[in-house]
């Protein structure tokens, strides 16, 4: 039956690749969280800038390997020193070997 076709296709295992998710919820307070994979294992970066470019927040770095389902982080609106961010827009990029990727996201108090 079709329904049996679908469910094998989901259970699947398909190989890994590089992907980078909004982030959900989007705008957002108190959190918001991250997907990412890989598709070659090497270090993963993640880290939230402001709009003119300066780091606000490392939210992974560190070696990674594919994984058959996702990685996940949380960003909580906290800087590198631990302080609340002020409301507004900020963006965050993924590094991994010759993948990068860049979203927008808005942190609203």
């Amino acid at each position: 039956s079709g329904q049996s076709w679908d469910a094998g296709l989901l259970d699947a295992t398909l190989p890994a690749e590089y992907s980078l998710s909004l982030a959900y919820p989007n705008p957002f307070n108190p959190t918001t969280t991250i997907d990412y994979n890989v598709e070659v294992a090497g270090n993963v970066s993640i880290v939230v800038y402001d709009l003119i470019g300066r780091e606000i927040k490392t939210l992974v770095n560190e070696f990674k390997s594919p994984s058959n389902g996702v990685y996940s982080v949380m960003w909580d609106g906290s800087n590198n020193q631990g302080n609340i961010v002020a409301s507004g827009m900020y963006i965050y990029r993924m590094i991994s070997n010759d993948f990068t990727k860049v979203y927008r996201l808005t942190f609203m108090k």
